[in-house]
This record gives C-alpha cells, sequence and structure tokens, in this order.
C-alpha cells in the first residue's frame, strides 16, 4: 500500500509494510517525535503540495474517514471500469458471431453467382428463348447486387468491431493503469 510520509518536512510517498505506517522510516518517525515534545503541531500531508495541521485528534479522525471514503469511491470506480470492460467484451464477442454469420453468407452468394454465371454460359438458347436470358441476366444482377449489400454490411461491420476492440484494450489498460 502507497501512502505519504506523515513527517512535515518529509511528505514522500513510500510502500507502507503496515496498514498503520506513518512514517517513510525511522529518521522522519524521530523527528516527528522531536517536533511533537517541543510543543510543534504535527502535520498531515494530505495531498502533494497540501499540509493539513492537525492540532485536534477529532481533526485526524474526520480527515481518516474522510479518506477512507475517498478510497471506497475509487474502488467502486474500478468496479464500474471492469464492468464496461467486460460488456465491450460481450459486445465485441456478438459482433464477431455477427461478422462470421455475414463472411459465411458472403461465400454462399458468391457460389450462387458463379453458378448463375456457369448455368448462362451453359445456356445457348435459341431466338424465342431470348427472355430467359433475359430473366437469367437480371438474377444474376440480383444477386451480384445482394453480394455487393453483403459485402458492405461486413465491411461496416469489420470497422465496428476494430472500434470496439480498441476500446476494450484501452479499457483494459486504463484497468490495469488503476490497480
Amino acid at each position: 500500500m502507497i501512502k505519504r510520509c506523515e513527517h512535515e518536512a518529509c511528505g514522500e510517498a513510500f510502500e507502507a509494510k503496515r496498514s498503520d505506517a506513518r512514517f517513510c522510516g525511522a529518521g522522519c518517525r524521530a523527528a516527528a517525535s522531536r517536533a511533537r515534545r517541543a510543543g510543534a503541531p504535527s502535520a498531515v500531508r494530505a495531498t502533494p503540495g497540501l499540509v493539513v495541521v492537525q492540532a485536534d485528534p477529532e481533526v485526524a479522525a474526520r480527515l481518516e474517514a474522510l479518506e477512507a471514503t475517498v478510497e471506497a469511491l475509487a474502488g467502486r470506480v474500478g468496479e464500474g471500469q471492469v464492468k464496461a470492460a467486460r460488456a465491450l467484451a460481450d459486445v465485441a464477442k456478438e459482433l464477431g458471431q455477427d461478422r462470421s454469420d455475414t463472411n459465411e453468407r458472403v461465400c454462399e452468394l458468391e457460389e450462387r453467382v458463379e453458378r448463375l454465371a456457369r448455368r448462362k454460359e451453359r445456356v445457348e438458347p435459341p431466338a424465342p428463348a431470348a427472355e430467359d436470358t433475359a430473366a437469367l441476366d437480371a438474377r444474376v444482377r440480383e444477386v451480384e447486387g445482394q453480394l455487393q449489400r453483403t459485402r458492405r454490411r461486413l465491411g461496416s461491420l469489420q470497422r465496428r468491431v476494430t472500434e470496439i476492440d480498441e476500446v476494450a484494450a484501452a479499457a483494459v489498460n486504463m484497468l490495469a493503469g488503476a490497480k
């Protein structure tokens, strides 16, 4: 747990080995003790650059309660970030499934277009059967249109998945930084 040294002259951050640690080392603890015995008020660094003079135990207790409240709120914010990251992962997974389904549909449509094109090549209609060729041409154009629309949708889904992947990665990085 990272804490700030309560010695007024120091105020440096340190890794506390115990939850009730107040000073970064024996030198600061001794200097603060000498200052208290000399009658100087003790000081607590609540935030960098801000020194709060502690003349009353009630003030110290209130400050500790406020710090605990801030830590609890920070924990709740962290939980919210985790929930948001999980929701983003679920959405990305769902979009990935949509992308897979769309890829399958594109393959099916491409196969249909190829079959229709082969069928059209095999058909050598006599003069009266020109209507069949026109209908076949219309059907090929229709299927090609479906294929183009499906490809556009696939591109759109791929962009959305990429965006969600980037947001999820940023959320994971943010959560990793918050810990």
